[in-house]
């Protein structure tokens, strides 16, 4: 059967040039040190030989050189045999190529990659190739001199991601089975001084290819390569450089393959900058040009979906610059959030992690900033942020594991250093979800690999850097293909990477069609990999340490962001000066800033939000009497000229029964019976409230009268703008009070006469002594009871006494006459 023939783009789009111009590449690739020192000593070697009988024989002297220049000199000879071509330029067969390699290991190929000139740069590539087809690189050669000549080396398929990450680094210890070396002056060239190389896979050269070998592949998989610059003396004048040739077999639509997933999180953000007057600054122009050149590639290629982590912050630096540039990135980047083919993740306004507002105990801040950055993207890229995946690019404590979860996260994308080791990690990559849990709260978790985000990183050439991060990704597929479940991974570049416009565009370039890789949005990874495959916790799941400056300027902070909810509601006015004073203080929690910064930006808040506690103000407390039971309460508020601030007055007092009324320019309520809340606009510099009152009782008691911003809780405390208690005395008696009287005065007038009623004493209380005619009746004044009382008691006239029965003294009971009848007579 014949081989499908795919050939994909041939280096991108046509704007990577235009962006990427002439950087430099660090060095990645290697030539055999075995190799390059032998034709050195070979070559030496012979000049010293021809110089020696060049002296002694002058007659012999030319012919030598000529032997020597036809024979060991020549660098084509030794290129043409190296090569496996022969000298006249014929092909040599694809057996004789390959019999060539040697291990890599065992030649010494390795680069030394670290810092140093390149000799070779890469300009683009074609990211992959089906079947059979040419596979093109195109190149800058900075070392090439006159005469210069270029060595393709291809080595065996990579089956581990640790040889992958060596090659990438410089050092191959496979075997290679395909090496060519040709003069430069024989490769095509462009105006920009780059170079063509252009390999026929698993086919014929075309024609006028002067790479006329193929490069028979037979396997899916990825294969380096290595290109080396020699002089016209053998030497390398500088670094070798590896790349990789991604193959596939068969196209995906003979349904052998089945690609992973990938969602590549891209970062639009700057670095803050404080402007004029602590204001929001402007970024620098070198990154208003970044930016823009991101954002048109973004606007420019919709069709692979991504995800976007955008500054909010970055959107208002790009707005505060007064450059065309700056105003094209907000353009393109509100075309391309239009688009509806990028995902939106939520972010704070200001790069400040949650864990740090949560260690400082701002948790308050947590909310403001990501409300505030919710409200800016949504406004500038028509489309608000989601609320269910996040991603965290730094560290995750419980603290703010506890943040996500409150905030409504399900799926969050965090760090493989944040996670504890998995249980069972296997032989290949783990590509798919976990279920993350702490104290009782449990989220969807993907771990951004590691490996993936060093290739943002590995190279300072951005077209080389995304080359081997679509290499890597196949790598990953290679290493399980067609795996069930089906596995995915998330592209999260480093916190400190600034997003190059190149890198963007020769990735999305890649991956658009690519066979072995499925580009997806965050969500959409979890959505595609389906159900987590184990469960892991925090790698760290203690509070981290406070931010110095945040705990320094907590309680700051914490008054400044009541100051300001205060301006914007005293003063109608003063929203848009509200609105860029809370977006500076958020700009101040940004670690970036300096102490210095950070502390003008807070005096200039301080400064702008005072006139709040002085916009309107009481009179001193005074004594208001009250007379009759239905009153009018006079509360006076006092005001500055002109400035017209909306108050909220706050009546309250435990005696007083409030009526509800309307007064001018205002609303008022009752809370309840002793709570009566006005909300005003002061339109004049006194203003007086006739507030109808009821008295419930009279006497003397306190009335508290509060001015507050509009819209505050009546009771709190926090937003208080000014207090008074006056005193009340109330004089009126209330008809309840009346009613009380007249009962208490019918209870007395019923008492006083059921008194008078009984009030003789009964006869019986004091009874006469009995008598059988009139003589026995005793009369006050009588002479004989008088004489009966200055009697003795008896036995008094013996000296003797009977005993009494009670200890407390004689009996009560005594006879009163001599006849045998007495009455009992009680004291």
């Amino acid at each position: 059967m014949t081989p499908e023939r795919a050939v994909p783009a041939r280096y991108g789009s046509s704007r990577s040039a235009e962006i990427s111009g002439t950087s430099g590449v660090a060095p990645f690739s290697v030539l055999s040190a075995r190799s390059a020192l032998s034709r050195r000593s070979a070559l030496s070697g012979r000049v010293a030989r021809a110089g020696r009988v060049t002296a002694r024989v002058g007659a012999v002297l030319a012919v030598l050189a000529v032997l020597v220049g036809l024979t060991a000199g020549s660098p084509a000879a030794v290129a043409a045999v190296a090569a496996g071509e022969s000298a006249s330029g014929a092909p040599a067969s694809a057996a004789s190529v390959s019999a060539g390699g040697v291990s890599g290991s065992a030649a010494g190929s390795s680069a030394s990659g670290g810092p140093g000139s390149s000799s070779v740069a890469l300009v683009g590539q074609s990211p992959w190739v089906v079947g059979t087809g040419p596979y093109n690189f195109h190149l800058q050669l900075p070392g090439a001199a006159p005469g210069a000549r270029l060595e393709v080396r291809i080595f065996d398929q990579m089956t581990t991601r640790t040889g992958f990450q060596a090659a990438a680094a410089g050092h191959i210890y496979d075997r290679y089975f395909y090496d060519v070396v040709l003069p430069v002056s024989t490769l095509s060239a462009d105006a920009q001084g780059g170079y063509d190389v252009v390999l026929p896979v698993n086919q014929a050269a075309e024609a006028g290819n002067p790479f006329r070998s193929p490069v028979y592949i037979t396997g899916t998989g990825v294969y380096p390569v290595q290109f080396t610059v020699f002089d016209q003396n053998g030497a390398n004048p500088g670094s070798p450089l590896v790349s990789f040739i991604t193959f596939v077999q068969q196209s995906v639509s003979a349904g052998q393959i089945t690609p992973i997933s990938a969602a590549l999180v891209i970062p639009v953000a700057t670095t803050p900058t404080v402007g004029p007057g602590s204001s929001i600054g402007a970024p620098s122009q070198a990154e208003v040009t970044r930016l823009s050149d991101l954002a048109a590639v973004l606007r420019d290629d919709p069709s692979v979906p991504a995800t976007l982590q955008v500054g909010p912050l970055t959107i208002d630096q790009l707005a505060a610059s007064n450059t065309a540039a700056a105003h094209q990135a907000l353009a393109a980047l509100s075309a391309a959030g239009h688009s509806g083919n990028y995902e939106i993740l939520p972010s704070t306004y200001a790069p400040v992690a949650l864990e740090d507002l949560s260690s400082a105990a701002l948790p308050g801040e947590i909310d403001q900033q990501l409300a505030v950055g919710s409200q800016t993207l949504t406004a500038a890229l028509g489309a608000a942020p989601g609320t269910s995946t996040w991603l965290v690019n730094g560290p995750l404590d419980a603290a703010t594991f506890a943040q996500l979860v409150a905030h409504r996260a399900t799926r969050v994308i965090t760090p493989e250093a944040d996670l504890t080791a998995l249980s069972n990690p296997g032989q290949i990559t783990f590509a798919w979800p976990t279920v993350l849990s702490n104290d009782g709260q449990a989220v969807q978790s993907v771990a951004a690999d590691s490996g993936l985000s060093a290739d943002f990183t590995r190279t300072s050439s951005p077209v080389l850097a995304a080359n081997e991060l679509l290499a890597e990704l196949a790598m990953i597929y290679s290493e399980a293909p067609n795996a069930v479940p089906h596995r995915g991974v998330a592209i999260v570049a480093p916190a400190s990477w600034s997003a190059s416009p190149v890198f963007v565009q020769t990735l999305l370039a890649g991956l658009h069609g690519d066979p072995l890789v499925t580009a997806t949005t965050a969500t959409g990874l979890f959505t595609s990999i389906g159900s987590p495959q184990g469960y892991r916790g925090l790698a760290h799941p203690q509070q981290s340490t406070p931010e110095p400056f945040l705990e320094a300027n907590a309680r700051t902070i914490e008054r400044d962001r009541t100051a300001i909810a205060n301006l914007g509601h005293v003063f109608a006015g003063e929203r848009t000066l509200s609105e860029t004073l809370q977006k500076r203080l958020l700009l101040a929690e940004s670690p970036d800033l300096t102490d210095g910064q950070r502390q003008a930006i807070l005096a200039v808040i301080g400064q702008a939000t005072a006139k709040v506690y002085t916009a309107a103000t009481l009179p001193p407390a005074t004594s208001i009497t009250l007379t009759a039971t239905k009153s009018q309460l006079p509360v006076t508020v006092l005001t500055q000229a002109s400035s017209h601030p909306n108050i909220e007055v706050v009546m309250q007092s435990p005696h007083l029964a409030f009526r509800p009324f309307q007064p001018p320019n205002g609303t008022c309520g009752v809370i309840n019976e002793s709570t009566e809340v006005c909300t005003l606009t002061l339109m004049s510099q006194n203003t007086t409230l006739k507030v109808p009152v009821e008295t419930r009782s009279s006497g003397v008691f306190p009335l508290y009268v509060s001015l507050l911003p509009p819209g505050t809780p009546y009771n709190s405390t926090d937003n208080l703008l000014v207090t008074r208690k006056d005193t009340i005395r109330s004089t009126a008696v209330s008809g309840v009070a009346l009613i009380l009287i007249g009962v208490a005065g019918l209870a007395l007038v019923f008492w006083w006469g059921r008194d008078l009623r009984r009030g003789r004493r009964p006869k019986g209380m004091i009874p006469a002594p009995e008598a059988a005619d009139t003589d026995d009746v005793v009369t006050a004044g009588d002479p004989l009871l008088d004489a009966f009382f200055d009697l003795p008691p008896p036995g008094a006239e013996t000296g003797a006494m009977s005993p009494s029965p009670l200890p407390g003294g004689p009996s009560p009971t005594t006879h009163l006459n001599g006849r045998g009848r007495g009455r009992e007579t009680r004291r």
